[in-house]
């Protein structure tokens, strides 16, 4: 039997009338070691938004006649996007409640040999996806079912980034430093302390801040209270003006920490006052 060892190839997966062809590392063939289950799927168990992930099903036939018009109909729930496989199919769009599902063909399997598929998905959202594939053949009364279950986790991944608006400054004059905060992860980031360091050339004046949090002000540092939960994808910002007082480079400095990171976050802005 032919075998196709570490190879490179294009696979195609047949959707409606389009063609999407991916080119993925793979290993399809039909081996000699038998493995104790007839049919088997294995995955990771855990699997960070948006990554990727590879998936095997492997359909072994211990009868000693061969298995013939053999399909593999695999399950996906709406949390993983297929990307590719090694072997061609037909892809069904998900329905309503129906999920998605991809067939593949695979003909006959001779006795003691084994063929192995491997897949490739995207996680999408949180939450666990339970996974289910059906082997059927014309031999079968009843189809081989197995499932894995993979649980989709996401991490926030918090920016911090700072400007003024009047640069250069004329002694006695003011800027305003805005600072925006945004989660460009995929799950809340908790806790999120700011202290903003104003320049010694410069006076705190105000502070325009989001919704329900407080400030200190102590010398030439700004403190201000937690801000509790930032959704994935959504931003803050906070406005803090500042008179001048002395003329030279002015270097502000702001420091982020959150839950869901050790090591805090450092933003620096330099502003030009004069006389």
């Amino acid at each position: 039997m032919n075998r196709i060892k570490n190879t490179r190839w294009k696979h195609a997966i047949t959707v409606a009338s389009f063609l999407i062809v991916i080119s993925l590392p793979c290993l399809l063939m039909a081996q000699d070691t038998p493995t104790p289950e007839s049919l088997s799927l294995k995955g990771p168990r855990i699997l960070t938004i948006p990554n990727t992930a590879d998936y095997s099903i492997v359909v072994f036939n211990a009868d000693k006649k061969s298995k013939e018009n053999t399909e593999v109909l695999l399950y996906l729930p709406k949390n993983l996007k297929i990307i590719g496989a090694t072997h061609k199919g037909t892809l069904t769009p998900p329905k309503g409640d129906r999920p998605t599902t991809i067939t593949w063909p695979l003909g006959s399997i001779a006795p003691g040999k084994q063929i192995k598929i491997k897949f490739r998905v995207q996680a999408t959202k949180r939450g666990n996806a339970l996974i289910d594939a059906t082997c059927v053949d014309s031999t079968q009364t009843t189809p081989i079912k197995v499932s894995t279950t993979t649980m989709i986790i996401g991490v926030p991944n918090i920016q911090m980034s700072c400007f003024d608006t009047e640069d250069p400054v004329a002694v006695g004059k003011n800027t305003t430093y805005v600072l925006e905060i945004q989660n460009a992860g995929s799950s809340p980031g908790t806790n999120i302390k700011i202290d903003y360091q104003i320049p010694e050339q410069m006076t705190f004046v105000s502070a325009n801040i989001p919704p329900g949090l407080k400030y200190t002000s102590e010398g030439n540092l700004v403190k201000f209270s937690h801000y509790p939960i930032l959704e994935a994808g959504k931003k803050i910002t906070y406005r803090i003006v500042c008179k001048v007082i002395d003329e030279g480079s002015a270097k502000s400095k702001a420091t982020l920490t959150y839950d869901q990171s050790e090591k805090p976050m450092f933003e620096e802005e330099t502003t030009s006052c004069f006389r």
